[in-house]
């Protein structure tokens, strides 16, 4: 019977991920352009070359896509599936540290990354985006808990895997990873990370998989800066969507970035900003010990994302829905100057929101690892976006770009729906709210598809 509970749910998992590739067709968006340009070239070698000269250093993630996209639908729907699951099992690995998901905490994995926007994996069509973004940091997850599993034992010396297949296996999953930019960045903070704690602090011995990981993930960083079709595609997407964007200097770079981050999570509607800002909140509500204080700093997040929502259809308002960054960007050089002062109160109000996050989530758990993991993905994430603001890619690949601000929101969502569990004593009322949580995001979940589906197929 336990078996047949457990497959049962496996398949109810399945199921969800695979219902959104079954209703949208998967050749749409960039699907077709890398289709027609791999057909036009003779092989995938030139078209690898073709590719790192005129536009990008992707050779490995752009091979991927263009395989994925001449498979047969069922057997890439096979591989996404595997794929997804693994990322959800990871998630939860890097929050517990370790262990297996049991049957409850699998639903309430399943049921926030339900909320992930669809959509945003729809703008550059279905796979494309999945293989720009979602399977390589897949990799990095699991490149990451490959690393945390060593450093876990208690005697890493013992049973270390020798052989020539798990060292040839972690070059290609890190070369792989490392091939995209920001995930590059991503693995290289955490590889000093790890350096700098488990090596120089805690003296632990010599690690020879980190030190593969650091050397690959310098070398991809290095292919990456040096490549001609990177900087030709930012002389190109820079003319098309901000000509003045060579202009800006790197504290208004910078100040992009924040606009951006503002602009996705505050002023736009984003379910699971302000899921994770309640339940943020919620968990402060229930937590005993902590003060009026404490408890008013952590629901500003929430407080800032309700209002901001019910402002957002002023007309006069400069961040309309309808204008893009680098629109909001030359309003404020070329009408209002760099010194006005909605400019910088979004700036303080973006900055004030992040900084009381990480107040709450470091009251909420304390000294627990929990809370450096959760903040320093945080902190992570947003970088990503700092990032961007030096590249117009932030203007030219959409709402996609913030796929790591929204991983993090879900990671932080799973771990707040079981910090709010443990503080609901009645058992009646916890089975209602872990009932409640499945069937209203597997809901909203349908929703999505809905929508989506109606929007891409008209």
């Amino acid at each position: 019977m336990k078996f047949k509970k457990n497959y049962l749910e496996w398949l109810f998992v399945i199921l969800l991920i695979l219902l959104p590739s079954l209703f949208f067709d998967l050749s749409l968006g960039d699907g077709e352009a890398f289709k027609s340009i791999s057909l036009e070239a003779d092989n995938l070698l030139n078209f690898s070359v073709s590719r790192y000269k005129t536009w990008s250093s992707r050779q490995i993630i752009d091979l991927v896509v263009v395989v994925s996209l001449h498979l047969p639908k069922i057997i890439w729907c096979f591989i996404h599936t595997i794929v997804v699951a693994v990322t959800m099992f990871l998630t939860k690995y890097l929050i517990q540290g370790g262990g297996g998901i049991s049957s409850t905490n699998k639903y309430s994995v399943l049921a926030m990354y339900c909320l992930f926007p669809i959509w945003d994996m729809c703008t550059a069509g279905w796979i494309p985006t999945f293989g720009n973004y979602w399977y390589p940091f897949t990799a990095a997850l699991i490149i990451i808990s490959l690393l945390i599993r060593h450093y876990q034992k208690k005697n890493p010396t013992q049973n270390k895997s020798k052989t020539i297949f798990s060292y040839v296996f972690l070059i290609v999953l890190t070369a792989y990873a490392s091939n995209v930019e920001l995930v590059t960045v991503i693995i290289f903070i955490c590889c000093m990370a790890f350096f700098l704690y488990y090596v120089v602090y805690l003296h632990r011995k010599y690690n020879l998989k980190l030190y593969i990981v650091i050397c690959v993930n310098i070398m991809s960083l290095f292919y990456i800066l040096t490549c001609s079709g990177n900087y030709r595609r930012k002389i190109l997407e820079a003319d098309s969507w901000f000509k003045n964007f060579e202009m800006l200097t790197i504290f208004e770079k910078i100040r992009l970035g924040i606009i951006a981050i503002f602009k996705y999570l505050l002023y736009e509607p984003n379910t699971l900003f302000f899921l994770f800002s309640f339940f943020l909140f919620m968990c402060l509500c229930l937590k005993k010990e902590i003060t009026h204080l404490c408890r008013f700093i952590g629901s500003i997040p929430l407080i800032f994302s309700s209002f901001f929502f019910l402002i957002r259809n002023i007309s006069t308002w400069p961040l309309n829905a309808n204008i893009n960054y680098s629109e909001v960007m030359e309003y404020y050089l070329n009408y209002n100057g760099s010194d006005s002062l909605i400019y910088y109160a979004i700036v303080f109000c973006t900055l004030l929101v992040l900084i009381c996050i990480i107040y709450a989530i470091f009251t909420i758990y304390e000294y627990d690892t929990i809370t450096f993991r959760l903040i320093f993905l945080f902190c992570l994430c947003i970088l990503t976006c700092f990032i961007m603001g030096f590249s117009p890619t932030i203007f030219a690949s959409s709402t996609r770009i913030f796929f790591y601000i929204n991983m993090f929101l879900v990671i932080g969502l799973i771990s707040l729906v079981e910090k709010l569990n443990d503080f609901i004593l009645n058992p009646a009322i916890l089975q209602f709210a872990r009932s409640a949580e499945i069937v209203g995001c597997s809901i909203l979940y349908l929703f999505q598809i809905f929508f989506v589906a109606v929007g891409i197929h008209g």
